[in-house]
């Protein structure tokens, strides 16, 4: 995890936490960006659970990135 900042975006899969910021995804709603990670998961987390909705952590999801 070496992004300086988190993003979290609805996508028609769910709410996806992402490192950094992908303004190429037409699909995705930009919802907030943290500055860490920790406040980044919580508000996904929440924003998830509100809109029962999937939580997809794309950070940790593929750790070779």
């Amino acid at each position: 995890m070496e992004s300086s900042f988190f993003t979290v975006y609805q996508t028609q899969s769910g709410i996806e936490l992402r490192p950094g910021c992908d303004d190429s995804t037409a699909e995705a709603r930009l919802i907030c960006t943290c500055k860490n990670y920790e406040a980044a998961y919580e508000t996904a987390q929440s924003i998830a659970h509100t809109r029962s909705l999937p939580l997809i952590d794309c950070v940790y999801a593929n750790p070779m990135s």
